[in-house]
Formats: structure tokens, sequence, C-alpha cells
């Protein structure tokens, strides 16, 4: 049949053999089948078109292989492979219709999670014309990502626009919030945080102002600019270095550099726990540099002499004076004074005036003292010495007027003037002879020998009498003695100021000395701050002060040896303590002109206020 144009009439249909090519009686053309169903055409097995094929639908239960160009309306398949290009209106993934679709992958996107998700083994690259390397990461975007869900991710590298929140730890080189606030190599960097700020501030806050709560702020440096004007909370500062440009303690208004304010008992403390306390005041940044210092509690061995740990001592380190000044501004009213106490006993004051008191309240002149003073070294008098009761020098004093080198108990340099009597145990001149004779009058008699106009005088070598002497009722005094070959006749015979010797015997006030007869004696008062108040004594030379009940006694004529005895007494200080005992210390040992007592009650020494003793010996 072939080249012959012929016209066939399948109407009652058409078979050329058994299942190759079926044409029934519906019209549905079968090849490679016997029973074609549904399709006007069902081809079973390979079909090959090399020319132009036009169809509404086509479906294909199995493979299709197009080699050129292939319009369909819809492609339905289990698989399609396509070597060439593949042009769609639409793409159709079950019920939901792909859109805008300009690029593909080839690797091909998996789902097999219900179909609720995709996922691929291949790198992504958007807005790129090159496919992303071994090098590049996974996911790469060029241009501007707007996500309005989460992001989730290890590590972000580059810009970020929007909210980024981070439930872990984020590390990144440089990250900005706005336009404000930039953070970069640890460091926050923004014109201002509002609201509150929770967790820990580590670094420099260099531009913090009004910080409402400093309680966790434990290092670092805080400028004054930084803190509020009014802290009303406490500051704990318990270790490390602060600086303040002044400091109010419950003032606003501090008008010093520190000002400690309140309207009860206002308290600065510094203490130590075990060592010296100091508060300087100075120039210097060591201590003990050029500035004073007011220190309590000594430790250093260098001034342990006079300061123990419980001294309190003000000290110039500089070589300047340590100046006291009463009312420097001039203020009016009344101006007091300087007052030194122990408890409620005042023991020195020294007046506004210039006056200074020992032992008194208000001293009205210059130096008043209330009590015995003791001055171990010279003592000069620019104008009068004007005295309201007796001089007494000690047995090794001597008095110079005009001399500054006294050899004798009075050395006058000059002329001696004389309304009374002048009354010594011997008168010496420097010129004359033993014929001359001093009168009353201070003048020199050549021709008259001792007579009643010249009394209580004795010449300054051998006195010779022409005949008896005749006294006159008077008598022949001073500390020398009468050495007397024969026997002396008399009523009542005088000797020193207080002892007599009549018929009746020997009436001694005053003291006699012979052999083993007391040889020393004293009573003072042991109370004193570093002097001794002597009330009488003889033959001592002086009282020392050795400490609370040790006193070192010294005698003005040395003993003969070191066995004399000394007799005790003393009086209790305080009623309702045990007896107090006065007794020879035997921390030292005795010499033949000193020795040290020690009052004391049990183990506890105490300064009596009356200490008396004896001495007998040779």
């Amino acid at each position: 049949m072939a080249n012959n144009r012929k016209a066939f009439n399948f109407r009652s249909g058409l078979q050329v053999d058994n299942d190759n090519f079926v044409v029934n009686a519906n019209g549905l053309v079968g090849i490679g089948t016997s029973a074609p169903e549904k399709y006007h055409l069902n081809v079973y097995g390979d079909t090959r078109t090399t020319g132009l094929t036009t169809t509404r639908d086509l479906y294909v239960t199995q493979n299709a292989e197009i080699s050129g160009i292939t319009t369909v309306g819809v492609l339905t398949a289990s698989s399609v492979s396509v070597g060439g290009t593949l042009t769609v209106s639409q793409i159709k993934i079950g019920s939901d219709v792909i859109t805008k679709l300009i690029g593909y992958a080839r690797t091909t996107f998996i789902t097999d999670n219900g179909g609720i998700g995709l996922h691929t083994t291949s790198k992504l690259g958007i807005n790129t014309t090159t496919s992303p390397g071994a090098s590049d990461p996974e996911f790469s975007v060029f241009g501007n990502v707007d996500v309005t869900g989460i992001i989730t991710a290890t590590t972000f590298s580059g810009n970020v626009t929007g909210d980024l929140n981070s439930s872990g730890i984020s590390t990144f080189t440089e990250l900005k919030v706005g336009t404000a606030i930039t953070m970069s190599a640890g460091i926050v960097t923004a014109t201002t945080f509002i609201g509150n700020l929770t967790g820990n501030v580590t670094g420099i806050a260099t531009t913090a102002t009004n910080l409402a709560d400093g309680a966790n702020i434990t290092t670092g440096t805080i400028n004054d600019a930084r803190l509020p004007d009014l802290i009303t909370s406490n500051i704990n500062i318990l270790s490390g270095t602060s600086y303040f440009n002044k400091i109010g303690v419950n003032t606003t208004t501090p008008s010093s550099d520190i000002h400690v304010r309140n309207n009860i008992q206002t308290e600065i403390q510094v203490t130590s726990d075990s060592n010296a306390s100091l508060i300087g005041l100075g120039r210097s940044e060591s201590i003990t540099g050029f500035n004073g210092v007011l220190r309590y509690g000594n430790t250093d061995s260098a001034f342990s002499q006079f300061s123990d740990p419980y001294s309190l001592d003000i000290m110039n380190y500089g070589t300047g004076n340590l100046n006291f000044y009463l009312n420097p501004s001039s203020i009016a009213g009344t101006t007091g004074g300087f007052y030194w106490h122990k408890e409620t006993q005042r023991l020195m004051a020294l007046t506004s005036a210039g006056n200074l008191g020992v032992g008194l309240t208000n001293p009205l002149y210059k130096l008043q003292v209330n009590g015995t003073a003791y001055v171990s070294g010279d003592v000069e008098f620019g104008n009068n010495l004007n005295l309201t009761n007796n001089l007494i020098l000690g047995s090794g004093g001597n008095i110079g007027i005009n001399s500054s080198s006294p050899a004798q108990k009075l050395d006058v340099v000059g002329n001696i003037a004389a309304t009374g009597s002048i009354t010594a145990g011997s008168i010496s001149t420097t010129s004359g002879t033993s014929s001359q004779f001093l009168k009353a009058d201070g003048s020199i008699d050549s021709s008259t020998y001792l007579t009643s106009a010249l009394q209580n005088v004795v010449e300054d070598t051998v006195p010779e009498l022409g005949g008896n002497l005749n006294l006159n009722s008077k008598y022949i005094t001073g500390t020398g003695g009468i050495n007397l070959t024969g026997i002396v006749t008399a009523t009542t015979a005088i000797v020193g100021t207080g002892v007599t010797i009549n018929a009746t015997g020997i009436i001694a006030t005053g003291i006699v000395t012979a052999t083993n007869t007391c040889k020393a004696w004293i009573n003072f008062d042991g109370t004193g701050i570093g002097t001794i108040s002597t009330s009488n004594s003889f033959n001592i030379a002086g009282v020392t002060d050795n400490g609370t009940g040790k006193y070192g006694i010294t005698v003005t004529t040395a003993f003969s040896d070191t066995n004399y005895c000394i007799v005790f007494g003393g009086h209790r200080y305080a009623s309702g303590n045990n007896p107090w005992t006065t007794h020879e210390d035997s921390a030292s040992s005795r010499t033949t002109t000193s020795f040290d007592i020690w009052t004391n009650s049990l183990t506890n020494s105490y300064d009596s206020e009356f200490v008396q003793l004896a001495i007998f010996g040779s």
C-alpha cells in the first residue's frame, strides 16, 4: 500500500495482530497493547518522533525522551529528564503552584518529613551568577536578607540589620546597633544608655552619668562627673584606691575637701588592729617626709624611750616649728588658754595672757608654781627677785651677787648695806691685820677690840683678847666650834639653835651629832610627777623618782661603810587597799652614799604621800 493514497474506515475496529497494533471500536489506538484504555493513543514501549508533535495532553507512564523543543500545557511524570531548556509557564507540586521560578538546583531538593520541608546537600548562592565553590560557605547571600522570623546560626559573619536575639555567647569583630551603639574589641560605645542595666559591667565607664545604683561597682574608676550629685546609700571601699574631689558626710554642700556634719556627736575614727594609727598633714608623699603626724599606738623602736603602744604623739617630721595658736582670727569674746589635766585634776595652765601655772588653775604671774619647784641648773633673773617667804639653799648651793661663779655660800662683789644686824659664824677679810676688826657699820676699827658694839664677829685669822670677854648677855654663835683645854663654867650653854645644856641635862630641839646617833633622816611626798616634794630632812642630798613607788635616796655625808641601818615609815594612800610597806629595793645594791627604796602593797607598786626613813650608822 505504499505511496497510495487510500481511505480507511475503522468504524468497527482494526486489529493487525494480537498485541502490537489495535484500533478498537471506540477509536482508541493501542500500540504495543491489545487493550487501549482511557486515552486515544496508548503506546506501550518506546516512541521516537523526529518531527513536530503537537498534543494537548501527554501522559507518559514510563520514560519520554525529547531531544527537541517540546511545548506542553501540563506535564505529569514520575521523573523528567531534560537535556536542554525547560520552559514552563507554571510548575505545580501537589496542590501548590510554583511561580516566578528563576533558577534550579542540579542536586534534587528532597522532602522526607511529610512534605513539610526541603533539604539539599548542595551549597546555595543567592544573587550571584557563580555557583559556590569548595571554600565558600554552604549558604551565601549577595545583598540584603530580610527575615521576619528567627535566624539561628553558630556564627554570624558580616553586617546584620534588624533585631538580633542571642541566647548563647556571640562573638563579633564589630557589632553596631543603629547609629549610636558600637561594640568592638570588647568595648561597647553608645551615645546614651536608657533603662536598667542588669548584670556585671567590667571596664571603665568614662561618660556614664546619673548612676542610680552603684552597689555592685567593685573595680575600676568612676570619675566625679559620672556619679550622681547625691549618694544616699553606703559606699564600701574595701580595697584599691579611690579618688574624690570633695567628700561630704551627711551634708550635700561640703565646705572643705572632707566635711562631716551631724546634729549629734560626730566622729572620725582611724583604727589599726595591731599597729600605729597615723593621720598625716603636709607636702610629702611619704608620711615621714615634710609632714606633721598625729600618731597613736607607737610600735617604732626608735621612739620607744618615750612612746609606747598607748601613747598619743604629735610629730613634726619637717624642719619647721610646732606652733599653737589661740584665736588667730581675732573672734570677739574671751580667749581661753592651754590646759593640761590628769583625769579631773588640772596639772598645768598657760593663759592667753602668757601666765604659766603649775598645779593651779588661773596663774597670775608669768611663772607660778603651787608646790615645791626644783631647778638643777642655774637660774638667772634680769630684774628684781621679790621673795614673800624664806630663800632656802641646799647644802651644796652658793649665792652670788654680782658674781657669776660664787665660791662661798654668799659671794658679794661690791658693798653690803644692812639696816639691821648681821649674824654670821665668822667674817673673813681679804685685807687688813689681826688688830683690825669689822664694826657693825661696815667700817674697820684698828683701835678698839671686841666690845658690846661689835657682836657675833670673829676676825679672819686668830683673834687675841687683851682681857676678859664680856658678852653682855649675848652669845657666841657660828657653825664652827669652840676648842677649849680648860673648864667652861656657865649656868646655861646653848649649842646651835636647838640644843641647850643646863643642870637638868641636854635639851635638843635640833640635831645632836654623836657616835651611834641618827646620821640622816627625811620625810617626803612621793606622789609628785618626776619631782619629789620634801617636807624636812637632815644630811639628805636628794631624792629621785625612779618610777611608781620607787625612789633613790642620796646622803650628803657618806657613811664609813654600807652596814648602816635604815628604819622605814609610810602612809597608806587610799583606804580599802591592803597595807602598804616601805622597804629597801633589792633590785639595786646600796653604797656608802645612796640606796633605793620601794613602797608597795603585795606585788603592786604605789606612790605614797608620806614616806619617812631614818639612817643609823658610822
